[in-house]
């Protein structure tokens, strides 16, 4: 399998099912390989489960697979304008007084 962009989750799991055809294995050895329960992979690839922070991890070493992020320059170039510090968002610091939240 070639590097390719992925742009969103579909594309993710995408590359995920395209990986799984190429090495021809089954979705239960991708689960035996990660350590994931019986049906996960299966569940994540029919989009009846979501990837999530231990399984992300899990089918992509199982599979050989790494995530990379680079710079879209175009991308970035779209949104540069809107990226002001003055655009932030603060922090809302919270401190306890007396059982209760304050800002």
């Amino acid at each position: 399998m070639q590097s390719r962009p992925v742009h969103g989750y579909a594309d993710l799991v995408q590359a995920i099912r395209d990986r799984i055809d190429e090495l021809r294995v089954t979705y239960g050895t991708v689960d035996d390989v990660s350590g994931l329960a019986c049906g996960h992979t299966e569940k994540i690839c029919n989009k009846r489960k979501s990837l999530a922070d231990v399984s992300l991890p899990a089918i992509l070493g199982a599979l050989g697979l790494r995530l990379e992020i680079s710079v879209d320059a175009e991308q970035f170039e779209v949104v540069r304008g809107r990226l002001t510090p003055s655009n932030h968002r603060r922090r809302t610091h919270w401190r306890r007084r007396q059982g209760t939240l304050f800002s």
